[in-house]
């Protein structure tokens, strides 16, 4: 059979096994709950990407779909009338009437200045008339002020383009706004960072097709507004010959300047112009302070610390064109949540919360067990070798005499009592064993049946002094009773016998373990302790080691005698004494302080019962 220590080697290393599958299995779920958190995160991120995308979109177009509406003679600050009636519905001259443009007096916060470049790249502009235009338009109403302001920045779109070609810039644009309309390229070729995995693919590639969408959308609403303002030609100042030969083309974004740099980079729209007599690009400078500002309320709910900044040189296929106005080249700049933050009870915490508790209380309920199943086999194994040593001896004793005395081998009448007397002390110390393993056994499957009556503590000891002087005057003892008359006459609801089994296994220990002593005394002590009759049984023997106090009240446990020598008995008598002590409602004790009672040292047990009443 295997040691206890054997046992608890197993049970560590099983439970050392189940908890490091269970921490295996929570590392796992808690990776897996914090990467679905994440990836939720990301896909709430995008979604509100594309929401602020849309939103800023739409509170631009309408003012971008009005500028790509407007006819491209109102570039001019006045334009002649070709086609004009007199009150008498007599022709004017082509050329002789002037129109004024309707941009000469116009003013916005988001569009500065229009302008327009010839081919021989000269820069006008509607709103900064020259020479006697200016006087007219200063006499008419337009304050010279306003058209200086206007005339100030027509100044900063020439400055920025003396070094470049604003027909290639043009052209440049409108190819990549055509890219950024179009349809988006194979998957493979969206990506080019290998770390990125096929989910992170399939959002970039809906974000970038969700761009394309949204810069057709832009398109589309540009191109029904021109074809708006075809449809209406009849109404323009051109001879039927030469509609047909005129060409605006759509408004394409770009930066002048340094694009990285908002702060010092112009942001313009332009636009081709071809007709019969001339070819010009026709443009609007931006203010990106204030178009910034509207763009970003727009969208403050979602993204309130959010960020536009041009977009130069930005791949269609790359992941940050995504993130580009279908308008304007600029890209939105917003910080991705750092993490969702984890549920207090989610679904996964309360599963492994659950499996933890009730891998613990299998983990106790085992240990439990291990421990009465170890406790019982040593228990047993003790008991067996107890008994089987017990038993042994007095057979033995019984067989040898019983033989000789029933061969007649014993002649003389002497020695023929002793060996009578020898046999009837081994019979009653068999009795005895027998009549404690029993009684054990009831007590320890609750069967035993206990006889409670009225009783006084007198009564009491009157009914067991004659077991216990018999037992002390085999062993060539004495019991010393010391009863004082306040306990006397106290009422105990207590069985009698019980009580007597008890006194008598503390007064029989006494007899084996103080045979030695040189005082034969045993007390019997009572005294009252609150509403308890406590009852000492002390000896002067040579006590008990305090190594082994903790394992007295142990079944089938005993000490040893100072000198080493073993003690007749099993265990039982003590670990019986105390469960009877326990069923009558009190306990059993060694008492630490047994000189304090006996003025001697030795071994002083204290039985305690409840007082039911006095008489």
């Amino acid at each position: 059979m295997k040691s206890r220590r054997t046992w608890w080697i197993i049970y560590g290393l099983c439970v050392a096994a189940v908890i490091a599958a269970l921490l295996w299995i929570t590392v796992v779920m808690l990776r897996l709950e914090a990467a679905e958190r994440a990836a939720r995160g990301e896909m709430e991120h995008q979604e509100s990407l594309r929401l602020a995308l849309w939103r800023m979109d739409s509170w631009l177009a309408p003012h971008l779909a009005r500028e790509a509406a407007r006819p491209y003679f109102e570039y001019l600050p006045y334009y002649p009338q070709e086609r004009a009636y007199t009150r008498l519905l007599n022709a004017v001259e082509p050329g002789e009437i002037l129109m004024p443009s309707p941009l000469l007096a116009f003013d916005s916060e988001i569009l500065l200045v229009h302008f327009q470049l010839t081919e021989g790249g000269s820069i006008t502009s509607p709103q900064v008339p020259t020479g006697n235009l200016r006087d007219l338009a200063e006499a008419t109403g337009l304050s010279a002020a306003a058209i200086d302001a206007k005339a100030a920045r027509l100044h900063r779109i020439e400055s920025a383009l003396q070094d470049v070609d604003l027909g290639a810039r043009l052209g440049e644009a409108e190819s990549l706004w055509a890219d950024y309309a179009g349809e988006p390229g194979p998957v493979t070729a969206v990506v080019a960072a290998p770390e990125r995995g096929p989910a992170e693919m399939r959002q970039q590639r809906k974000a970038i097709t969700e761009r394309s969408a949204r810069a057709r959308s832009y398109e589309q609403a540009q191109q029904q507004v021109i074809d708006q303002w075809a449809m209406n030609m009849a109404f323009l100042p051109l001879d039927p010959g030469e509609r047909s030969e005129v060409f605006v083309g759509r408004f394409a974004p770009m930066w002048l300047g340094d694009g990285v740099d908002a702060a010092s980079a112009l942001l313009v729209l332009a636009r081709r112009v071809r007709t019969p007599d001339s070819r010009c690009v026709q443009g609007i400078l931006l203010s990106w302070p204030d178009l910034q500002a509207g763009l970003l309320a727009e969208i403050e709910d979602l993204f309130p610390r959010a960020r536009l900044v041009p977009a130069v040189d930005v791949d269609p296929a790359a992941e940050r064109s995504s993130r580009v106005l279908a308008a304007i080249p600029v890209a939105l700049e917003a910080a991705a949540p750092s993490g969702v933050v984890a549920e207090g009870f989610s679904a996964a915490r309360m599963t492994l919360a659950l499996v933890w508790l009730a891998a613990m209380i299998a983990a106790v309920a085992v240990a439990a067990t291990l421990r009465a199943s170890v406790a019982y086999g040593e228990r047993r194994s003790r008991f067996a070798s107890a008994v089987t040593h017990e038993l042994r001896t007095p057979l033995t004793t019984f067989r040898m005499y019983s033989e000789m005395l029933a061969e007649g081998m014993v002649r003389d009448e002497a020695q023929r009592r002793r060996y009578l007397r020898t046999l009837k002390v081994e019979s009653g110390r068999l009795a005895t064993l027998v009549e404690n393993v029993l009684a054990y056994s009831r007590l320890e499957e609750g069967r035993a049946a206990l006889q409670r009556r009225g009783v006084t503590v007198r009564e009491l000891i009157d009914f067991v002094m004659p077991q216990l002087s018999q037992r002390t005057d085999e062993a060539k003892m004495r019991v010393v009773l010391r009863l004082p008359d306040d306990l006397a006459d106290a009422v105990l609801e207590t069985d009698r016998n019980a009580v007597a089994q008890i006194l008598f296994n503390l007064v029989d220990n006494a007899c084996k373990y103080a045979a030695r002593a040189s005082n034969r005394h045993i007390d019997l002590l009572g005294r009252r302790d609150g509403h308890h009759a406590a009852i000492s049984v002390c000896d002067h023997g040579p006590g008990i080691d305090p190594a082994f106090a903790d394992d007295l009240f142990v079944a089938f446990r005993r000490a040893e005698q100072g000198s080493g020598e073993a003690v007749p008995g099993v265990g039982l008598g003590l670990a019986l004494a105390r469960g009877l002590a326990r069923d009558l409602g009190g306990d059993l004790a060694l008492d630490a302080d047994a000189d304090l009672l006996t003025n001697d040292p030795g071994a002083c047990f204290t039985l305690r019962l409840p007082i039911a009443s006095e008489r």
